[in-house]
């Protein structure tokens, strides 16, 4: 059976090129407009991973990302238009497996799904929170993570 994914994005043409693009990768995709949808699927859907934009009506994506990681390990991947250096430190510190900046193409998010699912597939545990937390704690602050969908998956 192929992985479930759940993308909580509020803008109908991006839902829509992320259905077709990972479906054409074999995905199985639902998908929620806003995040406290977002929150409903998640408990009634139990997918394997979670791509989450940010700027989402009702719940802002950190604070969704935040309530799945009270109560869930699954893999969360931010996709969203917020491209400033603390943005991303304060996706991956609040939850977040992996970070990617809208505009971005279907390869980034296709690369990042599989890696992120083949991570959990595989019981490994995602470092890219855990080495920016780690990382910004310790004061040497990075130009961009080397954990990001930039490096090959």
């Amino acid at each position: 059976m192929s992985e479930l994914i759940l993308a909580i994005e509020d803008e109908e043409p991006v839902r829509e090129a992320i259905i077709a693009a990972l479906e054409s990768s074999g995905y199985r995709v639902i998908t929620a407009e806003d995040g406290q949808e977002g929150l409903e699927r998640l408990v009634s859907e139990r997918p394997d991973l979670v791509l989450l934009d940010l700027m989402l009506p009702k719940i802002h994506g950190m604070d969704v990302c935040a309530a799945i990681r009270e109560h869930s390990e699954v893999p969360v991947i931010m996709l969203t238009g917020l491209a400033a250096e603390d943005d991303r430190v304060e996706g991956l510190t609040r939850g977040a497996d992996d970070y990617i900046t809208k505009p971005s193409g279907r390869a980034s998010w296709r690369r990042g799904c599989a890696r992120c699912c083949a991570a959990a597939a595989t019981g490994r545990a995602m470092t890219a929170r855990r080495w920016w937390s780690a990382t910004w704690r310790s004061g040497r602050r990075r130009a961009r993570c080397t954990c990001t969908t930039s490096a090959s998956a």
